[in-house]
C-alpha cells in the first residue's frame, strides 16, 4: 500500500481505484433533491462545499514485470488540455506562498504512448468538465433540483477553489472551472489556491502528523490474517509475471481500474468474479487504515474543522479569506480525501470512490426558525445520514454531533506520540 517517494516528502496515503455502490448505512436517493416540507422547514441555501476526487488517470503501477502487456497509453493530448481547461493563477492559502504542484508519481520515462504514471487523461479532463457543467446547472441556473446561488460570471468573492499539490488534482480543478464558468463568464486567469505540503489537509498527511504511520503499520498487521487475500495475491503475481507475491492487492486494482475505465486490455485470467474480489479486498486494505477513531480524526479532522469554521463565519456574516464570505468552495482532492470523509459520516458504502466522485455539503438556514441545516449529496444523489432523524436536511446540531469525535481539535502530542522511528520515509501516492 505504501510507496516510497525517493527524495520527496511523505505526504499521502495509498493507491486508488474506482467503483460505485450503495450500503445499508447511508442511502443515496435518486430523483428530486430540493429540500422541502419533508425536511420540516423551508430552507434558504447559504453556502456549498464540493469535495471531489480528480478525474480518470493513468495507473501508478505497470503490469507484467514492467512491460505492461504491450499497452499503449495514448490518452493525454494537448488538444483536450486547451479545450477542457481554464487558465489559472496558483496562489497560496492564508497569505502563505503556494505549494509546489507536480506529479509525484511521474517516472523519468513515460508509459508507452506518452502519458506518465498518475497523469490525468483526456477522459479525466472531460469528467471534471462535465462535473463543472452540472454544478453550473444546479447553482447558477437552479435546475435539476438545484437552487440559484451564484452569479453567472465568476467572482472570487463568491467562489474559492483549492487543490492539493498533485498535478492531476490541479488540472482537474482547471477542467471543473472550465465547465462551471465558460470562457465568456470567467477572467483570463482564475485563482486556485494550493497549500504548502507541510500544512496540507486534503488527504491524510504523514508529514503533518507522523503518528499516522504508526496507525497504518499497526493496521497492516491485521491484514496478514486474511487468508483469502494471500491466495489472491499469489494468483495475481502469476498472472502479472511479478517476481514477488507480497505486493498489495491495491497495486493490482489500481492498474485494472485504470484499464477498465479507459477501455484498455485486461490481463487474461482476470474474470469479473476475480475483479470483484480484488475490489472488495483492496477496499478492506484501505478501510482498515482508519479503524482506529483517532486515526480517522488525525486523517480528516483538519478538513472537517475548516469546513465547519467556514460555516460559522457565513452564519455570523463574517468575512472569509479574500473578502466576502464565499458561497461556493471547491476542494480538488483524491479518493484519500473522500474515503475518510464518508467513513466519518457513516456513509462509506465499501465501494471505492470513482474518478471525479464528489461529496457536496450544502448549508441552509430555515426561514421560519433561523436554524441552520446541512444536506449531503454524493455523486448527485442525496445521502441520508444516520443521526439526522431520517430527514434529507440535517439540523446543524445533529451534524456537529455526528462529527464530534472526528472534528475535535487535536491535542498537543496526538500527532507525535509513539510515531514510527524506523524505516524509510514513506507515504502513499495520492490517488
Amino acid at each position: 500500500l505504501f510507496r516510497v517517494i525517493g527524495g520527496g516528502v511523505a505526504v499521502g496515503l495509498f493507491a486508488s481505484f474506482g467503483g460505485n455502490g450503495r450500503n445499508e448505512v447511508a442511502l443515496a436517493e435518486k430523483g428530486e433533491i430540493r429540500a422541502g416540507k419533508d425536511d420540516g422547514d423551508d430552507l434558504d441555501l447559504l453556502m456549498v462545499h464540493v469535495v471531489c476526487r480528480h478525474g480518470a488517470r493513468t495507473p501508478l503501477n505497470t503490469f507484467a514485470g514492467g512491460h505492461d502487456l504491450g499497452t499503449k497509453w495514448l490518452l493525454c493530448t494537448e488538444e483536450k488540455k486547451k479545450s477542457l481547461e481554464a487558465d489559472v493563477e496558483v496562489k497560496g492559502v492564508n497569505g502563505d506562498p503556494p505549494g509546489f504542484v507536480h506529479n509525484m508519481d511521474a517516472t523519468p520515462m513515460p508509459l508507452a504512448g506518452g502519458c506518465f504514471p498518475g497523469e490525468l487523461t483526456d477522459l479525466g479532463k472531460a469528467q471534471m468538465y462535465q462535473l463543472g457543467e452540472r454544478l453550473r446547472e444546479r447553482y447558477v441556473h437552479g435546475v435539476n433540483g438545484g437552487i440559484k446561488l451564484l452569479s453567472p460570471r465568476f467572482s472570487s468573492d463568491e467562489v474559492y477553489v483549492r487543490s492539493s499539490v498533485q498535478q492531476r488534482a490541479l488540472e482537474s480543478a482547471q477542467s471543473l472551472i472550465a465547465g462551471l464558468f465558460p470562457p465568456e463568464s470567467r477572467p483570463e486567469q482564475v485563482p486556485v489556491h494550493v497549500m504548502d505540503v507541510k500544512k496540507e489537509n486534503l488527504f491524510p498527511n504523514v508529514h503533518v502528523c507522523p503518528r499516522l504511520m504508526s496507525f497504518y503499520r499497526e493496521a497492516q498487521k491485521g491484514l496478514h490474517a486474511i487468508r483469502e487475500r494471500d491466495e489472491i495475491r499469489d494468483r495475481l503475481a502469476l498472472l502479472a509475471d511479478e517476481e514477488s507475491s507480497g505486493i498489495a492487492i491495491a497495486h493490482y486494482f489500481d492498474n485494472l481500474k485504470s484499464r477498465s475505465t479507459h477501455g484498455l486490455i485486461i490481463p487474461a485470467g482476470i474474470s469479473q468474479g476475480l475483479f470483484d474480489d480484488i475490489h472488495r479486498l483492496a477496499t478492506t486494505e484501505v478501510a482498515t487504515l482508519f479503524q482506529d477513531p483517532l486515526a480517522l480524526n488525525l486523517s480528516i479532522g483538519p478538513l472537517w474543522r475548516e469546513i465547519q469554521k467556514a460555516h460559522a463565519k457565513i452564519l455570523k456574516n463574517e468575512e472569509s479569506e479574500g473578502g466576502m464570505s464565499h458561497k461556493l468552495v471547491i476542494y480538488s482532492g483524491h479518493d484519500t480525501t473522500l474515503i475518510p470523509m464518508l467513513l466519518s459520516l457513516n456513509a462509506f458504502d465499501d465501494q471505492w470512490p470513482d474518478f471525479s466522485a464528489n461529496l457536496v455539503i450544502e448549508l441552509f438556514r430555515s426561514r421560519e426558525t433561523g436554524e441552520p441545516h446541512v444536506r449531503f449529496l454524493y455523486n448527485d444523489k442525496v445521502l441520508m445520514i444516520p443521526g439526522c432523524g431520517g430527514k434529507k436536511a440535517c439540523r446543524y446540531d445533529e451534524f456537529k454531533n455526528i462529527l464530534a469525535d472526528v472534528s475535535k481539535e487535536m491535542q498537543p502530542g496526538d500527532c507525535f506520540e509513539r510515531q514510527a522511528r524506523d524505516g524509510p520515509r514513506v507515504g502513499s501516492s495520492f490517488n
